[in-house]
């Protein structure tokens, strides 16, 4: 399987994992550019940083591998509510992924396993909006 694959895969999988989040491939540069609908269900970007960890056998040089991603969400909640809203609106959104990470395993199809190795919140400096990143491992059959 490709990369592109791979990360086609991963896209269509946590959306269907992550029904009520708005998913998508290409990173947001800019949150203020998104839709406020969108932005209150929770969006999350999935670009590709790199990879490796290949298998290396004779004749099989570059096969196996891993990728890694850094999964970027953005959400936002009600101007009036409590700085820990958007706390936990960012841990829910961390949550569905680790739903879909868990959802996966040996004999998956296409994708054998999403492992999360590290999160990170926006500390609700930035309330309403928040933010949420996380690590993943992506391995595939």
């Amino acid at each position: 399987m490709s990369y592109e694959t791979t990360l086609v895969a991963l896209k269509t999988q946590l959306a269907a994992s992550a029904v009520n989040r708005v998913v998508r491939r290409g990173l947001v540069l800019d949150p203020a550019n998104l839709k406020a609908a969108d932005l209150t269900k929770g969006v999350i970007c999935l670009p590709a940083l790199g990879g490796g960890n290949f298998s290396n056998y004779q004749g099989r040089e570059g096969d196996g591998g891993d990728l890694d991603v850094t999964l970027v969400g953005f959400i936002s909640v009600g101007e009036k509510t409590a700085t820990e809203a958007i706390e936990q609106a960012e841990l829910a959104l961390v949550e569905d992924v680790l739903t879909f990470c868990k959802s996966l395993g040996p004999g998956s199809q296409p994708l054998d396993a999403v492992i999360p190795l590290s999160f990170k919140l926006s500390g609700q400096l930035e309330h309403p909006f928040g933010w949420m990143s996380m690590k993943l491992k992506v391995r595939w059959l």
